[in-house]
């Protein structure tokens, strides 16, 4: 038994040095138009390998390396940021559920990017569907729907409704999460005595997630220099990065929003219930749109397929 166990042990050790030799990786020209970027002409990974394959190449260079890191080290920052944050809140222990609620979802979204970006090259399933997973967990329900019904209607190199799509996904997220935010930037012009500078920690999140929209809809700088951001600088690591960074920032607005703003709420006190309820009510809608759109993708795929045949 133990003999089964060691030699069973040595060829995955033997398997996974093999697998973080160098990875071969292709020209543009060389993959399905499925696995496309625009303006990324090199650096592709190859498909239908192993998923050990797909794992390993975290540790590989090629176009997909950092926008998997990006998000990698972002979730490990939110764990730590999460854990300095709730129990920041040690004497508004009301308001913790708040912040762990909002760093729990923060995790789904940057480990699910994570995996997204590792796995999505293994096969044109795979691709669809850590896609529509990505968009689940980093939008609201409509904006999920939006972008998951322009992924699988519009085939690349994609037309400029698609970014429509793409644009009023994003659109309604910032609508929903920053109407509120507005309101107090009202309340403060009208108040003499508040001064705008007070919601300088809103006005930041508000300025990052602006530049990601920006950064995730333009394809600048890549658009205008082609092949030289297969690796590095591209704008889709550039919306990650800034996206991040915003994610961040709003663990210490959220910190600062109780601290100093809470006392005006005597009656408005956020329920942990609730909180949760929503969460997990949120997640098996999502997963059920997922679900509801497999027989569409691989509807997608079958005509990706008779397109890929033709064009050869």
């Amino acid at each position: 038994m133990m003999k089964r166990v060691r030699d069973l042990l040595l060829s995955y050790i033997s398997d996974a040095q093999h697998l973080l030799h160098k990875q071969r990786t292709f020209k543009v020209s060389e993959v399905p138009v499925l696995f496309r970027e625009p303006s990324v002409l090199t650096g592709y990974r190859e498909m239908n390998k192993p998923l050990a394959y797909y794992l390993l190449s975290t540790f590989q260079l090629h176009n997909e390396t950092l926008n998997i890191w990006t998000h990698l080290v972002a979730f490990i920052l939110v764990i730590i940021k999460l854990y300095s944050a709730y129990y920041a809140l040690d004497e508004y222990e009301e308001y913790q559920p708040v912040v762990l609620g909002f760093g729990i979802c923060c995790m789904f979204y940057t480990s699910l990017s994570t995996l997204a970006h590792m796995l999505q090259t293994k096969s044109d399933f795979m691709h669809y569907t850590v896609y529509h997973l990505d968009f689940a967990v980093i939008m609201s329900w409509f904006g999920c729907f939006c972008s998951c019904f322009a992924k699988l209607k519009y085939r690349r190199p994609y037309p400029f409704t698609r970014k429509l799509w793409n644009i009023c996904s994003f659109g309604t997220q910032i609508v929903c999460v920053f109407s509120l935010v507005i309101l107090r930037y009202v309340d403060c012009y009208r108040d003499s005595e508040c001064t705008l500078a007070s919601l300088n920690h809103h006005t930041r999140v508000v300025s990052l997630v602006l530049l990601s929209m920006f950064f995730f809809c333009s394809f600048i700088p890549e658009k205008f220099y082609p092949g030289k951001f297969d690796i590095l600088g591209m704008s889709h690591q550039l919306f990650h990065f800034t996206i991040a960074v915003a994610t961040l920032e709003q663990f210490d607005t959220a910190i600062e929003d109780i601290v100093g703003h809470t006392h005006n709420l005597v009656s408005h006190k956020p329920k942990a219930s609730y909180i949760y309820a929503s969460i997990i009510s949120y997640a098996v809608l999502a997963t059920i749109t997922v679900l509801m759109l497999t027989p569409r993708v691989y509807k997608r795929i079958e005509a990706d397929r008779v397109f890929e045949e033709k064009r050869k």
